[in-house]
């Protein structure tokens, strides 16, 4: 009893094949633990090819399409280290297992490649370097690399633990490789996935993600004023009102939304939050109406609203019928410009340096720096666009002139402002823009003191310029700077006696159209939202007299008064497809909480 006979095998264990016959099993001098040995070296395996698919995944997915950057080296160069530094691993810890499979001791070596990755991962997790150079990659669609890359350096590590673990497990000793093994390796692998999956869930839980939709027909412009309130809407800004795709574009607290222009329905969604950490909204441009138009917000870091200024712009494009973002960029340009944009002629700039932009791409069509004549600024907006043109006030010196750059080509011709009729004031004098309308640009010409100011439209492309009355104050720094400043119609005079006429200019058109009964009032109205042109008809909503009043001015100049629909409110004014829009203030007198804004048709 409990002898040997001569003879005899002690058997201690068999890694037997999947599907294998009774001939198949073979022998080993395994200690009894040593399957479960093997089957930790295999998972090892599996960990680590996971771990490098993690890497891999960050690789190619870590630039979001439609990023336009100058900034990405420090990113590049970290995901590109990782990746080959995981793919490295993976084959490390493939050849450890694959020897400890085959009998000797890997134990060792494991015990070595497993301090390594646990330096590694800590320093993935706690020094600052990775942090930094993968903050450059954020904005709209931007995975969270960095967590992606640090579970992968952990994975890593456990693979490395669960070698050591397998290695003592198996001692040493020849031992075959079976295919046996293989669903251990495709568990490590699956239990990598899974926790790359459920990290980048877990780190995206809970964000505001934006919301898109499909195209739709595009709804007329009414052509006529409506008495009727078909649908209202809130707005947290006024000059964020603007037409875009099947409707128009308004601001709330936290999101720039679509409106359906027939309804009133939302149709998309852009939350602020898919900015990069800091970057707060600033302005918003459109090209217009159409399936064919763009969307374009520009946000800012150590931005203020009252001081305005900021640093670090980034601009995001988004597909004006549905939403989606077309592209996004961080290069450091600017828009400049109407908040109603020309797609043939979309201003940007950066320093000194201005350029013309595309839309649809985000790519520069040309860019230029700014010449020495044109370096000195005015309150207002010194960089514009007409339909095809980039405009520049050059007005340094003894310059007065029209600097004029084709959207597409950058080709150049200027316009003499001194060529003016009646000439200009003397001495030290302001040149600012003031509107801009088709082919047209209204500049105001204000001399710092003694003489009265001048008003010329200047007409871009048949290079003419005219002088045109005005006494009102025509624009203002926000509206001015923020592009919310007048297209179609420019109130040209301040009455407080609605006996007396008021100038009403077509910019356009190049055409003044006298008024009797008007009066206004509204200083929160951006200047580009006080009129509107609806057909043949001049509409306002800051008529204010005795009781506030919605004006309708005919051809003639006749006066329809009509009940505002804002109440005891003053209100802007914009037409897009399917209505016009009324944006009626809402506060308490001491501060402006937002505006409603109602659908008349």
């Amino acid at each position: 009893m409990g002898e040997c006979k001569a003879g005899t095998v002690r058997r201690y264990g068999k890694v037997s094949l999947v599907g294998a016959t009774k001939s198949d099993e073979q022998t080993t001098d395994a200690p009894p633990n040593g399957r479960l040995g093997a089957a930790l070296a295999a998972t090892a395996g599996g960990l680590a090819l996971g771990a490098a698919g993690i890497a891999a995944y960050a690789y190619t997915h870590g630039v979001p399409p439609g990023l336009i950057s100058d900034r990405l080296g420090p990113a590049t160069t970290l995901l590109t280290a990782s990746l080959v530094a995981a793919c490295l691993t993976a084959v490390v810890i493939l050849a450890l297992g694959v020897r400890a499979l085959r009998g000797p001791d890997t134990a060792r070596a494991a015990a070595a490649t497993l301090a390594v990755l646990a330096a590694v991962t800590a320093f993935t997790h706690l020094n600052s370097i990775p942090a930094d150079r993968a903050s450059s990659l954020a904005g709209p669609g931007v995975r969270p690399i960095l967590p992606l890359m640090q579970a992968g350096w952990l994975l890593s590590t456990c693979a490395a633990l669960a070698l050591l673990a397998g290695s003592v497990a198996m001692g040493s000793g020849k031992r075959p490789l079976g295919v046996g093994l293989l669903p251990w390796v495709a568990l490590g692998a699956a239990v990598a996935v899974v926790a790359g999956s459920g990290l980048s869930t877990v780190a995206t839980r809970g964000t505001d993600r934006s919301a898109t939709a499909t195209a739709i027909a595009v709804p007329p412009v009414p052509t006529t004023v409506g008495d009727q309130v078909a649908y209202s809407v809130v707005a947290r800004r006024a000059g964020w009102v603007t037409p875009a795709g099947a409707g128009f574009v308004a601001r709330t607290d936290d999101a720039l939304v679509a409106f359906d222009g027939a309804t009133g329905a939302q149709r998309w969604r852009f939350p602020f939050l898919e900015f990069p950490a800091g970057c707060q909204p600033v302005t918003v441009r459109s090209t217009g109406s159409g399936p064919d138009a763009v969307v374009l917000i520009e946000c800012r870091r150590e931005y203020s609203e009252q001081y305005m200024g900021g640093t670090d712009p980034h601009l995001v494009a988004l597909d004006a019928m549905t939403g989606e973002v077309l592209w996004f960029s961080d290069d450091g340009w600017y828009l400049q410009g109407r908040v109603q944009a020309s797609p043939d002629a979309l201003p940007v700039r950066r320093g000194d340096d201005i350029g013309s932009l595309d839309a649809h791409t985000g790519q520069k069509r040309w860019t230029r720096p700014l010449a020495e004549d044109e370096k000195c600024t005015s309150f207002g907006d010194d960089v514009t666009a007409v339909a095809h043109s980039v405009v520049v006030v050059a007005q340094c010196a003894d310059t007065a002139a029209l600097h004029l750059f084709d959207g597409h080509t950058g080709q150049q011709r200027d316009i003499d402002l001194r060529s003016a009729p009646g000439g200009l004031p003397e001495g030290d004098v302001q040149y600012d823009l003031v509107a801009a309308e088709g082919d047209v640009v209204a500049i105001k010409v204000d001399p710092r003191a003694g003489a009265d100011s001048v008003l010329l439209a200047v007409d871009t492309r048949a290079g003419t310029i005219e002088r045109v009355p005005a006494t009102a104050y025509l624009s203002d720094v926000i509206s001015a700077r923020t592009g919310a400043y007048p297209g179609a119609v420019l109130q040209l005079d301040d009455r407080h006696d609605p006996a007396e006429q008021t100038g009403l200019y077509l910019v356009g058109q190049r055409k003044v159209l006298s008024a009797n009964d008007v009066e206004t009032q509204g200083d929160n109205i951006p200047t580009g939202l006080r009129w509107a042109l609806v057909g043949d008809r001049l509409v306002s909503a800051m008529g204010y007299y005795d009781d506030p009043a919605l004006l309708v001015v005919a051809p003639d100049g006749t006066v329809d008064r009509r009940p505002s629909p804002c109440g005891t409110d003053v209100g802007g004014v914009v037409t897009v497809p399917g209505a016009l829009l009324v944006l009626c203030e809402r506060g308490d007198g001491n501060s402006l909480w937002g505006y409603d804004v109602l659908a008349l048709r």
